[in-house]
């Protein structure tokens, strides 16, 4: 009797009604239960995927001097914001003010958008001129967007979204030259 009142009492917990439980016998609520506990025991029989965290160095942690920051590769942009990029070289060399720092780490941000920008455009050579320069404009325009230019950088390396790329581009211009007859048949009726 217990069991049955617990059994109940959970099935109430978990979405059912009290009507909904009164039109079953017991035989139903307890097979409702059983399929739940098997569902929440199986939850933990699978691990979870295990995260690797992997914990950042200070790509300034090696300098002498404040001047040597401009000869490092501004990659480690990838994985530290420009607001963690400043936190580290002000730390490093305290006796720079913080505004100085500010500026000195917007121009290596700025070295390292540009430097994706060339990659991409390299990426995109082979398109006719005013595609890739449509192109660029766009990407120009989202150069704050780090994360959103280094995952299109990436997938210009891939084969299959390079081929559904050039097939936009295709349609694109298939849709320009069909627009062109229209004006030039426009123009010709006039």
């Amino acid at each position: 009797m217990a069991k049955e009142k617990f059994v109940t009492k959970v099935l109430l917990n978990n979405g059912f009604t009290q009507e909904e439980l009164k039109a079953m016998d017991q035989k139903q609520k307890n097979e409702i239960y059983s399929r739940g506990i098997q569902r929440f025991v199986q939850g933990f029989a699978h691990k979870p995927k295990e995260v690797v965290v992997q914990k950042r160095s200070n790509p300034f942690a090696h300098l002498q001097r404040p001047e040597e920051v401009y000869n490092l590769s501004v990659d480690f942009f990838r994985h530290l914001s420009i607001d963690d990029a400043v936190i580290l070289f002000h730390k490093k060399f305290r006796s720079i003010p913080i505004d100085k720092t500010q500026r000195i780490i917007k121009l290596l941000m700025c070295a390292f958008q540009e430097g994706i920008l060339g990659e991409i455009e390299r990426k995109i050579s082979a398109l006719p001129e005013s595609e890739r320069r449509s192109i660029m404009d766009i990407y120009e325009h989202q150069k704050e967007n780090i994360t959103h230019l280094i995952a299109i950088n990436e997938k210009l390396d891939q084969e299959k979204f390079r081929q559904k790329f050039e097939e936009v581009l295709e349609i694109k211009m298939l849709v320009q030259q069909y627009k062109d007859g229209l004006k030039s048949e426009e123009e010709d009726e006039e």
